[in-house]
């Protein structure tokens, strides 16, 4: 069970910034209306047939390694039972175009570890410090931990701060209400099956990455998820499972944010 708290679906009701090109972005709660809106950001990250090869080069500009990707993407109506529990939260990033608004970004957080397929939590003093461990251990038996689930930006809007400003308003929001730490998965393909053979192909998600240790992320386990399958091609997936100390990374965040935007 989660924290017991006052919930509110409608937490965030518009937080707006000004992003470094010049234009105006609002933060604001998900609702079942942007669901059509939502599913086709994921899918613009989707690993498809047609950009399998792209995905798994080593030097094409929209990797897996430099870009991630979904092998998986959530359909409305599995978007719209997510959005009914209240164990889950969604955010937006929302831009205008011609008076419309479009979604640019998205975060989905959940108040459980249920999506982080790691069956111990327990954790050793090497990993994270004497301090620390208890901190966490402690946090894990009052349910002060929650999973963020999946992170996207629209391609067109990468780079220039979107994922911070909206990750820096949900796990603020989640301190204010006692959570002390985030748990998030980063995938990794280990490699794929080709008739009798595994071709090893160890690439992870290294954007992803490169981007959470900005703000704290520590590596504390690692997971072998299901395999994937794309067109008629299987591969074995892997996820590296990070921790973050909220505190911590709220305070990064808001610093990585003011590079880009200036709230209002």
């Amino acid at each position: 069970m989660p924290l017991h708290f006052s919930f509110n679906k409608n937490f965030l009701s518009g937080r707006q910034y000004y992003i470094s090109e010049g234009e105006r972005i609002v933060i604001r709660t998900a609702f079942i209306t942007d669901i059509p809106q939502i599913v086709s950001l994921l899918q613009s990250i989707q690993i498809t047939t047609d950009n399998l090869d792209d995905k798994l080069s080593k030097t094409h500009k929209d990797s897996f390694e430099r870009r991630g990707g979904f092998f998986v993407v959530w359909n409305a109506a599995e978007l719209a039972s997510f959005m009914e529990d209240v164990n889950n939260l969604f955010l937006v990033a929302v831009s205008r175009d011609k008076g419309k608004e479009v979604i640019i970004g998205f975060l989905w957080c959940r108040l459980d570890l249920d999506n982080i397929l790691v069956s111990d939590w327990k954790l050793e003093n090497k990993i994270l410090g004497n301090y620390q461990t208890k901190k966490f251990n402690m946090a894990m038996e009052k349910r002060q931990v929650f999973t963020a689930v999946e992170c996207a930006v629209q391609p067109n809007y990468h780079g220039i701060g979107i994922a911070y400003s909206i990750i820096h308003e949900m796990y603020n929001w989640l301190w204010g209400k006692g959570y002390l730490f985030a748990v998030l998965q980063i995938y990794i393909i280990h490699g794929e099956y080709q008739n009798e053979n595994f071709i090893k192909r160890d690439l992870p998600n290294g954007a992803s990455i490169n981007h959470i240790k900005k703000y704290g992320a520590i590596c504390i386990k690692k997971a072998l998820l299901p395999d994937q399958i794309v067109g008629h091609r299987r591969f074995k997936i892997g996820a590296d499972v990070f921790l973050l100390d909220l505190e911590y990374a709220i305070k990064k965040l808001k610093e990585l944010i003011t590079n880009y935007v200036v709230a209002k």
